[in-house]
C-alpha cells in the first residue's frame, strides 16, 4: 500500500515538472516573438478572410495581436463602364493613395479612419483569424506609398 502511495505521489511530481517546464518554455517562445518585432516596420497582417491590413505590430500573444497606423487596399471601381481592352486607372484622393498592380486593377492604399463608423486607428485583432504576417522593406511601394500619403 504504502509502496502504491509513493508511485502516484512521484507519477504526480512527474507531470507537475513536465507542466512547469512546457510552461516556461511557451512563455520563452512568446518573448522571443514579441522582442523580434520591428517597432518602426510596417507589417502586411494577412485575414483568413483575404482582408490584408498594413500597419506597426505590437503586442503579439495567444489571443489577440494589436496593429496601429492602418491602412488597407481597397479595389478601385471604375466610374463608367469601359471596354476590356482599356486599363482603369485612379488617381490618388484624399482616402488614400493610388497604386496598380500588375493585372491592370488599381488599387487604392486606404488609412483607417475615415470609415463611415469612425474607428480609431488601433485595431485588436483575434489570432485565430490571423494567416500570417510579414514585415515589410522600407523600399516596398506599400511603405512607399504610406510616406509619400504622409
Amino acid at each position: 500500500m504504502k509502496n502504491l502511495n509513493m508511485k502516484k505521489i512521484v507519477l504526480v511530481l512527474i507531470v507537475l515538472v513536465v507542466v512547469a517546464v512546457l510552461v516556461v518554455c511557451g512563455y520563452k517562445w512568446r518573448q522571443k516573438e514579441k522582442s523580434a518585432l520591428n517597432p518602426d516596420s510596417f507589417y502586411a497582417v494577412f485575414l483568413t478572410n483575404s482582408q490584408i491590413y498594413f500597419g506597426h505590430l505590437s503586442n503579439v500573444n495567444d489571443q489577440y495581436i494589436t496593429l496601429t497606423n492602418i491602412y488597407y487596399l481597397q479595389l478601385a471601381q471604375p466610374l463608367q463602364s469601359t471596354s476590356s481592352s482599356t486599363a482603369t486607372t485612379t488617381t490618388p484622393t484624399t482616402a488614400g493613395t493610388g497604386l496598380v498592380d500588375n493585372s491592370s486593377q488599381s488599387l487604392t492604399l486606404i488609412k483607417l479612419g475615415k470609415e463611415l463608423h469612425g474607428p480609431k486607428d488601433v485595431m485588436k485583432i483575434n489570432r485565430d483569424s490571423v494567416q500570417f504576417y510579414e514585415e515589410l522593406k522600407n523600399d516596398s511601394k506599400v511603405v512607399q506609398a504610406i510616406n509619400q500619403s504622409k
